[in-house]
């Protein structure tokens, strides 16, 4: 909409300038005359100015669009930088239950042979006091 607006009051600018520098001038170009209306001469210089205009445009577009694949590879790389890391935390998630079922599976071992001590040293006591003048008995685990 705001394109054929523009395009609209340019077309009646133009025409004004059309209207109202009709006359003939004579433009040299490396040596070479030409006689033209005034309102060709402005048609001339305006769309030589779009294209300058649009050639510019154009290195900045592609600059942009360069712009933007490097942060799009950059992107990438952190996305899988961060899949790395995930799958890292996982494993070491896995590690640590491992570990955590081997330490309990230790204090089990610790607890069922400290009770095997405390059972033998009951049973000495008791064996102490029954018998007194024997030796204690002593079983291995």
């Amino acid at each position: 909409m705001i394109t054929i607006v523009l395009a609209t009051a340019l077309g009646i600018v133009f025409t004004l300038l059309a209207t109202e520098n009709s006359q003939n001038v004579t433009l040299s170009i490396i040596g070479n005359s030409i006689t033209l209306p005034f309102f060709i001469i402005i048609a001339i210089s305006f769309l030589a100015g779009t294209l300058v205009t649009s050639i510019l445009s154009l290195f900045d577009w592609t600059a942009a669009a360069f712009d933007i694949k490097k942060k799009e590879n950059s992107y990438n790389n952190v996305l899988k930088i961060n899949d790395e890391l995930r799958e890292r935390v996982q494993k070491t998630d896995k590690e640590v239950l491992s570990l955590k079922q081997e330490l309990e599976s230790t204090k089990a071992e610790i607890n069922k042979s400290k009770n095997t001590k405390r059972k033998e040293e009951i049973k000495n006591f008791f064996s102490r006091i029954a018998h007194p003048n024997t030796q204690p008995v002593r079983y291995s685990s």
